[in-house]
């Protein structure tokens, strides 16, 4: 029976589908290539320079991990100069050259992203997002092919000389892996000086994404990433997670300090996964479309 208090279920049930998954927040401006069964997809972008920013890209560490009580999903506050409770456990505890003692605590460590324009030249699956400028994000393994061929006075990124980029992803047991990608042999230009304005105007601000307003105070911190890993007050160790907390003794021990960065530095080797825009959820705000192994939450 129909009448004029009809309810449209159809158009109904997909608002309550929508309102049931709005904890999780896809900005459609950040650009992800689908990928097939296997876990991989190959695409080609453009770099582009940044408009508001003194390099083409911003650059942040993020901190990703689960625990008893839910997951950390948050920007290091680092990034402004300010002070970071995951970042201080860690290397509290931080034996140099001691694996099995810093298994449990290299989950804590922070991640190293990168943020910039691009232009979306050739994407099979999705040709409609030909010729369009998204966001990208991305780690250290497609950073550095970029500042490799820089070191090579080769500025790929240039809008007359730069060059094309094969992004090719290929899932292994890690996740996904970037090595495949390479920049094209020959430069060519974006287009002629009219594109290049259409094209700028199109552009985002990359300032955004290191607004001190994204970043929670160190006691907000602190006390999320107690909740998370399941311990109360300033406790920082748990049943799960052994060897227990170094003491102030070592934690201050003036050697250990003087490795820190090198210990840093060598534990990003293996980052550089591309971040997805709809596998996780649990965030909302405009860094929630990660979706490999990590997510920012800002």
């Amino acid at each position: 029976m129909a009448g004029k208090f009809k309810t449209d279920w159809s158009s109904m049930i997909k608002k309550i589908e929508a309102d049931n998954g709005s904890s999780s927040y896809k900005d459609d401006r950040m650009y992800s290539p689908d990928k097939d069964d296997k876990g991989n997809a190959e695409v080609v972008i453009r770099f582009l320079p940044s408009k508001d920013t003194d390099t083409p890209w911003v650059k942040y560490d993020t901190h990703f991990f689960s625990g008893v009580g839910g997951i950390f999903s948050e920007p290091c506050p680092k990034n402004i100069g300010g002070k970071c409770p995951a970042c201080d456990y860690t290397w509290a505890n931080w034996k140099k050259g001691d694996d099995v003692h810093n298994a449990p605590f290299r989950k804590f460590m922070n991640q190293q992203k990168f943020i910039m324009n691009i232009l979306v030249v050739k994407d099979k699956i999705h040709p409609e997002n030909n010729g369009k400028v998204f966001l990208f994000r991305f780690g250290k393994q497609i950073f550095d092919k970029i500042t490799e061929k820089h070191a090579e006075q080769d500025f790929v990124l240039d809008w007359y000389e730069g060059k094309n980029f094969k992004l090719v992803i290929k899932t292994k047991a890690k996740g996904p892996n970037y090595e495949s990608s390479y920049f094209a042999d020959d430069a060519t230009p974006v287009g002629d000086d009219e594109k290049i304005e259409s094209l700028m105007e199109k552009m985002f601000g990359l300032s955004e994404f290191l607004s001190p307003d994204r970043y929670k105070d160190f006691k907000t911190l602190q006390t999320k990433m107690n909740d998370v890993r399941g311990v109360d007050g300033d406790e920082s160790s748990s049943d799960d997670e052994a060897p227990p907390v170094a003491s102030k003794k070592v934690a201050k021990d003036k050697p250990a300090a003087s490795s820190k960065k090198k210990d840093e530095e060598d534990a990003d080797e293996d980052d550089g996964f591309l971040l997805d825009d709809d596998d996780k959820s649990g965030t909302d705000d405009l860094f929630s479309d990660v979706g490999d192994e990590d997510d920012d939450g800002f």
